[in-house]
């Protein structure tokens, strides 16, 4: 019975402990608001997202058409 109530115990000063340290991490962080819509790195993103789906939009059909016709040459003769 005894270490039951000293297991609850710590258990609560460990809880205690969590949420004090998680309200000073929230009270003492401070927020940033920057705009990263016009900078470098964000456009150059942008660019290189809308390339590489350009790139898949172009290799997909080439693809779908290869792997059509392997298909049908494997089980068009077995």
């Amino acid at each position: 019975m005894e270490k039951n109530k000293t297991l609850i115990r710590k258990m609560k000063d460990k809880l205690w402990m969590l949420v004090v340290t998680a309200y000073t991490v929230m009270m003492l962080s401070t927020p940033a608001y920057a705009s990263i819509s016009g900078s470098k790195i964000m456009t150059g993103t942008q660019r290189l997202i809308s390339d590489a789906t350009t790139a898949l939009m172009v290799l997909s059909p080439i693809a779908s058409v290869l792997l059509f016709y392997e298909y049908h040459r494997f089980y068009l003769w077995f």
